[in-house]
């Protein structure tokens, strides 16, 4: 079971997009547990505006083969999905399209709409639509590397 470490007085309207079939239910029912546990108000689009389903492979791990226990959900994930799943919030889904957005995509010529994570070594966006500002981060990693700046090339 998740632990709440602090309830805040101003709650958030969070909304999880979701696809219709085969979305990871450890990445989006955790989160959700945990907001939800919080006092959050979470509510959920797909594409169609019907209930989505988990990839029934990391729900149950079947094809998996012996690696199954690692890659599947584990039980953590596998109960918050299931009450994920049954909750209203996720039963009345709202659809991509009534859903108004605030992200963009970036482009060749505005890479400030991209986003992206740089670590050290590790460089992450969150969608493909952050894809030219991700590969100009890349670039400037690879950059930094040849020009000798051991702090971005270094392991421990």
């Amino acid at each position: 079971m998740l632990r709440v470490l602090k309830k805040k007085a101003t709650m958030a309207k969070i909304l999880i997009p979701l696809p219709s079939t085969d979305f990871d239910p450890t990445e989006s029912a955790v989160p959700w547990l945990a907001l939800t546990q919080a006092g959050h108000a979470v509510s959920f689009a797909t594409p169609d505006g019907e209930p989505g389903e988990a990839d029934p492979i990391m729900v149950g791990g079947k094809g998996l083969g012996p690696l199954a226990p690692l890659l599947m959900a584990d039980n953590n994930g596998r109960k918050a999905y299931a009450a994920m799943a049954s909750s209203a919030e996720f039963q009345r889904p709202l659809r991509h399209a009534d859903v108004q957005s605030a992200i963009t995509r970036d482009s060749p010529g505005e890479l400030a709409p991209g986003f992206v994570v740089r670590d050290g070594n590790y460089l992450s966006a969150r969608w493909p639509g952050d894809a030219h500002r991700f590969a100009n981060e890349f670039l400037k990693m690879l950059d930094d590397a040849r020009d000798g700046r051991p702090e971005l090339h270094t392991s421990t």
